[in-house]
């Protein structure tokens, strides 16, 4: 999981992030992200997307990206 904030960088510091960055792994590792691309960036976005304003107040664009192997 790589995360890039852009514009939100003042609000937020490394041990946050890292903080986030579990939460989301733990909450996307119980589900099936393999059912479509569609389905998972969908996911992926509104996730973060309520991590972020659970823990900094804002709700930043996110954008997934997918890379497979």
């Amino acid at each position: 999981i790589d995360i890039i904030p852009k514009g939100i960088t003042k609000q937020i510091d490394l041990k946050l992030m890292q903080l986030i960055k579990e939460q989301f792994a733990t909450v996307l590792g119980s589900q099936d992200m393999t059912r479509d691309r569609l389905y998972s960036k969908d996911r992926i976005s509104k996730e973060m997307s309520r991590l972020f304003i659970e823990h900094i107040g804002k709700n930043p664009v996110v954008i997934p990206i997918i890379i497979e192997d």
